[in-house]
């Protein structure tokens, strides 16, 4: 495949790992994590792009379905791009021998937001370098101000951390419940505050949680 290769910031590799991975998984929760922590611009290659996209969209329109079917999903990705294009059975049997595994999938994530912010940052500062030396009157503090602001965007796109949906969560706080209902009463399933009052309402502090201490002014939070 050729790329135009005005940037050394892409792993066409990675993303293919990545592809293959939602190509040969059944599971509509790895669609989900995918649409949530990627996005097109994630991907460098053109042809990964129509994947990917091709592949969000069949997972859009497919939501009620528990199962997802492999040849119905590669049939769906062939239909959607143009017949003269590069995609075809060859191109997704070389995405599927390439797959990553999937305990490794965040990893990939990660890696490809990473490779996008560089370009990103690459693009910003280019058109900005341009706009000094063209620009007489450059306003010095607009023009350190966006360069400030670009860096903080793609810091936040390299902050991919592991998804969890909605009923992951519920699950997860529906069994905490039922483990409260169980337990005695001294007893206590994460790690300990040494306050019995604020032990016995979160059952001690678990992984994975949020426990916010908040009340009105004056009441002795900082004391606490």
């Amino acid at each position: 495949m050729v790329l135009n290769n005005s940037t050394i910031h892409f792993d066409e590799f990675a993303e293919k790992k990545v592809l293959g991975m939602l190509l040969v998984s059944k599971e509509k929760k790895y669609f989900e994590e995918a649409k949530n922590l990627l996005s097109e611009k994630s991907f460098y290659s053109y042809a990964n792009k129509l994947v990917y996209n091709s592949l969000m969209d069949y997972y859009d329109k497919n939501k009620d379905v528990f199962i997802i079917e492999y040849q119905e999903l590669v049939n769906y990705v062939l239909s959607s791009v143009s017949p003269n294009s590069e995609i075809n059975i060859d191109f997704i049997h070389n995405l599927i021998i390439n797959a990553c595994l999937f305990e490794n999938r965040f990893q990939h994530f990660q890696h490809l937001n990473r490779l996008s912010a560089l370009r990103e940052i690459e693009t910003g500062l280019e058109s900005m370098l341009y706009k000094v030396k063209t620009e007489q009157n450059t306003n010095i503090e607009s023009f350190v101000s966006l360069i400030q602001k670009k860096m903080n965007d793609a810091s936040e796109k390299v902050k991919t951390n592991e998804y969890k949906s909605i009923k992951d969560i519920s699950d997860n706080y529906f069994n905490d419940l039922m483990n409260k209902r169980m337990t005695k009463e001294n007893n206590i399933f994460g790690v300990p505050t040494g306050y019995d009052a604020l032990d016995k309402n979160t059952q001690g502090f678990k992984g994975g949680e949020l426990i916010i201490i908040a009340a009105r002014p004056a009441m002795g939070k900082t004391a606490f």
